[in-house]
């Protein structure tokens, strides 16, 4: 079974810039050779928002294992 993966971004305040953020990171990922098992990438803004989204999945995921 292969979990999902999941980058965590810093990057993006509006909706829009949040999209831009994700295109760019998928164009870069694709070039470094992960065309075909890409993480899903979760543009959440500033430093410090990003990483309380990638605690909290972290969190959920260990309380679910």
């Amino acid at each position: 079974m292969v979990k999902e993966r999941r980058l965590y971004l810093e990057g993006g305040e509006s909706k829009d810039d949040k999209i831009r953020c994700r295109e760019a990171f998928s164009k870069l990922l694709e070039k470094a050779g992960f065309e075909g098992r890409m993480p899903r990438l979760s543009a959440c803004g500033g430093r410090e928002s990003a990483f309380d989204s990638f605690r909290t999945a972290h969190a959920i995921r260990k309380d679910h294992s």
